[in-house]
């Protein structure tokens, strides 16, 4: 698919759940990202996203993917949901957040996503411009609506949320282009 990722040397199941994982390092540099820096995250976002998009990220889960993806679901929050203000926006939220949570789980543009697209997962490459972004901590990965990576990245790894409509178009065109 194009999208840079550690290398597994050492996988072992455990009794239980349990699952170690070794993996090799990503050499490069995090933080804060630039235009530039972000609409690489876009582009190996959109990658990963066209390599597993609809019926193929029903494979990965079949094959032993998480079903449900991403760091963040209502499921995992449900303290959190019950401690959310009653007044205000964060009311609002609370009223529509069981709705939103339901409809994201149905949506029918569902992929495997990343799960935890923030800053201090993505690291750069170091030769040249640096432009290559490069994702580990797959801990949150499994099949979501893409969506979740995109705003997940865009609010906790972008320092040009004026460039957002950007990014976002130039995600999409990378998305058309490796679907095709």
């Amino acid at each position: 698919s194009g999208c840079a990722v550690p290398f597994p040397l050492f996988v072992e199941s455990t009794r239980g759940d349990g699952l170690t994982i070794c993996m090799s390092k990503l050499e490069g540099n995090n933080g804060w990202m630039d235009e530039g820096q972000m609409r690489a995250v876009m582009t190996w976002l959109a990658r990963l996203h066209a390599a597993f998009w609809g019926p193929r990220a029903d494979e990965a889960v079949s094959a032993g993917l998480q079903p449900q993806g991403c760091y963040w679901y209502l499921d995992t929050r449900a303290e959190e949901h019950l401690r959310m203000s009653n007044k205000g926006w964060e009311g609002r939220l609370r009223l529509a957040a069981r709705a939103i949570d339901l409809r994201l789980k149905a949506d029918p543009m569902q992929s495997v996503c990343h799960g935890d697209a923030k800053d201090a997962n993505i690291v750069f490459s170091e030769g040249g411009d640096g432009s290559e972004a490069m994702m580990y901590d797959f801990q949150y990965c499994g099949k979501a609506p893409p969506s979740k990576d995109l705003a997940y990245a865009l609010t906790c790894a972008s320092n040009v949320p004026a460039a957002e409509e950007a990014l976002l178009q130039h995600y999409l065109r990378e998305l058309t282009r490796h679907l095709e």
